[in-house]
């Protein structure tokens, strides 16, 4: 991960992911070839929508390339019989110069929004409009014994994209 981030890609913790995987936000799809794992993702699922939103190959090559295409539409088929509908495998440019898979197979498109706050120094205008039921919910939450919060937590987590 620390190459990664030196090269500018922006990369989770291991830590931040073993706690998404703990709280069941999250599952890990591996596929195998003779024993070996050869391409994985991560999996969240909610309401109609599915997303794969990290992945990983064992290398660059087109080999690998394509064991990762092949966990995808494996998941997908899967997936569709459960009657998921949207699935979504990462932000993509809006020039679309994306790898051809990512562009839905076929599928319609839907617009996927992102929040993300800036990192910066002072207040952001996200953290001015929290009200008082929020502040006193984060109070609450930041004094729950952990044990307690890891049983709710995900049940509050399930609830929200």
């Amino acid at each position: 991960l620390g190459f990664l981030t030196r090269s500018g890609m922006p990369c989770p913790s291991r830590r931040w992911i073993q706690t998404l995987l703990d709280l069941k936000m999250y599952a890990i799809a591996l596929l195998r070839y003779n024993g070996r794992p050869v391409a994985g993702t991560m999996v969240k699922t909610f309401k109609t929508t599915v997303s794969f939103p990290y992945t990983c190959n064992r290398t660059a090559s087109e080999d690998s390339l394509q064991a990762t295409y092949a966990l995808y539409w494996r998941l997908i088929q899967g997936f569709i019989a459960e009657g998921y509908e949207i699935f979504h495998s990462g932000r993509m440019p809006e020039s679309e110069d994306v790898d051809p898979y990512r562009l839905g197979w076929g599928g319609e498109k839907h617009t996927y929004y992102y929040q993300y706050y800036p990192e910066t120094e002072g207040q952001t205008e996200y953290r001015n409009k929290r009200g008082w039921k929020r502040t006193l919910f984060i109070t609450c939450w930041k004094r729950m014994p952990k044990s307690l919060a890891s049983v709710i937590g995900p049940k509050i987590v399930a609830k929200f994209p």
